[in-house]
């Protein structure tokens, strides 16, 4: 697959909220907002391969035209999907949605 058809594909999955769901799912399940380590060098080996899946995706969506803007949307939608007590992240969390947002300078 050509760079360019893959970008237009991502760009269409990341623009509707459905899509924006799947990439949210499997980010999630490369574990790519985790930061971890394992003893046991297989272990250890395996996961940061998983993770490293994660951030190629995430690096593929911030290099979309509309990727921050994505990105963001993606993790407001995803934290309103979880139930109220688990959305007490606090304040880094807002913070860190409020650094990735545009700036209403650009």
């Amino acid at each position: 697959m050509e760079y360019k058809e893959f970008r237009d594909d991502l760009d269409t999955i990341m623009a509707k909220e459905s899509g924006r769901r799947f990439i949210n799912n499997l980010l999630n399940d490369t574990g790519v907002d985790e930061c971890g380590f394992c003893s046991d060098a297989a272990a250890n080996a395996y996961w940061q391969g998983r993770r490293s899946i994660g951030i190629a995706i995430l690096a593929a969506v911030r290099e979309l035209t509309n990727g921050l803007e994505y990105e963001r949307q993606m993790r407001i939608e995803a934290r309103a999907r979880l139930p109220s007590e688990s959305s007490s992240k606090g304040d880094i969390y807002d913070l860190c949605l409020l650094y990735t947002s545009p700036s209403p300078r650009d």
